[in-house]
């Protein structure tokens, strides 16, 4: 990323090869934090890496995966 603090509504979709109309949709059903500055939505930068986290968090190691050990 390009170390910005805020992403556009547009940026973020691009990021995470999502709609605009995807990204609309989370805003406002408030999964996507958003703060309004000068008329426009911007969206944390930090909002993808906590997405990033949960996804972790949420993944399970596949049937037979010794973990990367040999």
């Amino acid at each position: 990323m390009s170390g910005k603090t805020f992403l556009t509504p547009k940026e973020l979709g691009a990021i995470l090869g999502v709609s605009p109309s995807t990204v609309s949709r989370r805003i406002k059903d408030h999964t996507i934090p958003t703060m309004a500055f000068g008329g426009m939505l911007l969206i944390p930068a930090s909002f993808i890496k906590d997405l990033e986290d949960r996804a972790m968090a949420t993944m399970k190691p596949s049937k037979g995966s010794d973990g990367g050990s040999r």
